[in-house]
């Protein structure tokens, strides 16, 4: 058995239990089909898109699904170089868009991101990656957070500064996404898209932008034109904000209508309320968050 280095990540959906119970005990026959719909639209939007994206770039990566729980894996050799950097902000993406599609289907997922050896094929996985990831999501997230393991961001920060030329780019694209908790863990935003797809185009040509979306749309097999002024529109648009209030109106109404949920429960929901609006109003946040990386430019 061939054993080699990947990213990976462990992702566990919060209240499984309840809806699979609810659900065969006749106590709520809705919100299960409203997770398995939510679940195939992020297969379908971050998953498929992104294979075909990055297959461009020669890049591959795996996605499981058993039970509440989700593997995603990519091939990753821990060496100082370029290839690495790339494929870390690739796969960052990928995880990144999947907890925000759930998300905005009012579903919370937490996990963790680590690096190691892996083996999987269509019956089984050996992974200790997959264990160091789940240790994380299962010791240490506490919250609907994606924590990234330290050891890989040293290896990250090590990269950056032997390869100081690379480093405005992975900023620019990668680096506003990685944000450090009040608690010293640092974890992967789920927004931000709209802003990073203004940095592409204003840094790196609005080519570069049209790409995303046209390999978008042939990945999912839709049909629109792209506008000539795409660019102008989103850079007088406020599209991360619009994006992220119906979610805070959401868990805002979960909080008043189950007050007296378990304190478990309710301090995870508390939680993502104060990031939610730390990414609308900085300083109204009760919580002191940060962009990891925002020190280092």
């Amino acid at each position: 058995m061939k054993n080699k280095n990947y990213l990976v990540a462990f992702i566990d959906i919060l209240g499984f239990k309840n809806l699979i119970d609810n659900h065969f005990s006749d106590k709520d026959k809705h919100s299960l089909p409203l997770l398995k719909k939510a679940m195939k639209e992020a297969e379908l939007f971050a998953i498929k898109y992104s294979k075909s994206y990055l297959k461009k770039f020669e890049i591959k990566f795996s996605f499981k699904q058993f039970s509440d729980c989700v593997c995603i894996s990519m091939p990753f050799e821990k060496e100082l170089n370029q290839t690495a950097l790339g494929k870390f902000g690739a796969f960052t993406n990928v995880v990144r868009m999947y907890q925000f599609i759930l998300l905005s289907n009012n579903f919370l997922v937490r996990g963790g991101i680590s690096a190691g050896g892996h083996f999987e094929n269509s019956n089984m996985i050996f992974s200790d990656g997959l264990v160091k990831s789940y240790k994380i999501e299962n010791q240490k997230a506490i919250y609907p957070r994606i924590l990234l393991d330290k050891d890989l961001l040293d290896l990250i920060e090590n990269i950056l500064k032997s390869y100081t030329e690379d480093t405005k780019e992975f900023y620019d694209l990668y680096g506003h996404s990685i944000i450090k908790d009040w608690d010293d863990e640092i974890f992967l935003s789920p927004f931000g898209f709209v802003s990073e797809c203004k940095t592409l185009g204003n840094n790196y040509g609005v080519e570069a932008l049209n790409d995303i979306l046209d390999i978008y749309a042939e990945a999912n097999k839709l049909e629109f034109q792209i506008p000539d002024n795409l660019l102008e529109k989103l850079n007088s648009s406020n599209g991360d904000k619009e994006m992220i209030k119906p979610i805070l109106e959401s868990i805002n109404r979960y909080i008043l209508e189950n007050a007296t949920e378990k304190f478990d429960t309710l301090v995870k929901y508390k939680w993502l309320r104060q990031f939610l609006i730390w990414n609308i109003t900085p300083n109204k946040s009760q919580i002191k968050f940060e962009h990891y990386f925002g020190k280092r430019k």
